[in-house]
C-alpha cells in the first residue's frame, strides 16, 4: 500500500502498530497516532489476517479507533483482502460492519484473490461509504473518470467464474473440503499441509510436486476417522 501512495505523490507517515517485544498490537499508540493526526487524515488497516504481522484488531478496539477516527473527522481505508481466511466470513468483516454503524467516511478495498485463488484473474470490489447522497454522488464521479482514463473496462472473467461458483448450491458446497476442525487441524499438526479450519485450501498453491503429497494427507485423516 505504501509504495502505491507513494507513486501517487501522496505523502505517507506509519503508525505504531505491533508491540515487537510483546507481540502484540499496540492499542494505544494506535489511538495516540489517530488523535495526533491533521484533521481528515486517511488511515490504511487491515480488514483481518493482518499481513505480516498475524495480529488482527479486535471488536472492542475497531469500536475505540472507529469513535476516535469519527472525532476528528478522518477517513478510514480498510484494506480486506482476506475475508473468510480468518475466523470465518462473517466474523472478518467485523471491523467494516462496526466502522459502518458509526456512520464514519470509509473506502474498503475488497479482493477476492486469496478466497477464489484468482491471483491470474482478478477479481474484488471498492466500496465507498459516504455520510450524505450528495458525496455519494461526487464520489461516483470522480471514480468514473478515473476508470475511464486508466483501464476503462474491468476483466470479467474472474468474476464470472466467482458468480458461477456461489449461484449453484452444488459448487458452492464443494467450494470448501468436506473437512471438520480436528481433521484440519490433524492435517496441519501432522503433515505439514496448512489451512484454515474451515477446510478451505489454497488451489493456487497446488502443483505437480506437492499435489500427490497433499491428498494422501487429506486420505489419512479422512480414514482415520478423526472427527
Amino acid at each position: 500500500m505504501k509504495p502505491l501512495c507513494d507513486h501517487a505523490g501522496l505523502e505517507t507517515i506509519e503508525y505504531p502498530y505491533i508491540d515487537l517485544q510483546a507481540s502484540e498490537l499496540s492499542c494505544q499508540p494506535c489511538i495516540d497516532a489517530i488523535r495526533s493526526a491533521p484533521t481528515g487524515s486517511v488511515f490504511v488497516m487491515q480488514g483481518c489476517c493482518h499481513n505480516p504481522t498475524g495480529k488482527d484488531i479486535t471488536p472492542e478496539q475497531w469500536q475505540l479507533f472507529g469513535e476516535e477516527i469519527k472525532a476528528r473527522g478522518h477517513l478510514a481505508f480498510i484494506d480486506i483482502a482476506y475475508q473468510g481466511l480468518g475466523d470465518g466470513l462473517d466474523e472478518d468483516a467485523a471491523g467494516v460492519r462496526i466502522l459502518s454503524r458509526l456512520g464514519i467516511d470509509m473506502v474498503v478495498c475488497q479482493s477476492f484473490s486469496k478466497n477464489f485463488a484468482l491471483y491470474g484473474e482478478r477479481c474484488g470490489a471498492l466500496h465507498v461509504v459516504t455520510g450524505s447522497a450528495e458525496a455519494a454522488t461526487n464520489t461516483k464521479d470522480q471514480l468514473r473518470s478515473l476508470i475511464r482514463r486508466e483501464y476503462s473496462s474491468s476483466p470479467a472473467y474472474g468474476s464470472r467464474l466467482v458468480t458461477i461458483v456461489l449461484d449453484d448450491p452444488q459448487l458452492r458446497a464443494q467450494w470448501c473440503l468436506a473437512l471438520t476442525p480436528a481433521q484440519c487441524n490433524a492435517l496441519i499438526n501432522n503433515h505439514h499441509v496448512h489451512l484454515p479450519v474451515s477446510g478451505r485450501i489454497n488451489v493456487a498453491g497446488l502443483s505437480t510436486s506437492n499435489i500427490k503429497r497433499t491428498a494422501r494427507a487429506i486420505d489419512a485423516v479422512v480414514r482415520g476417522n478423526i472427527s
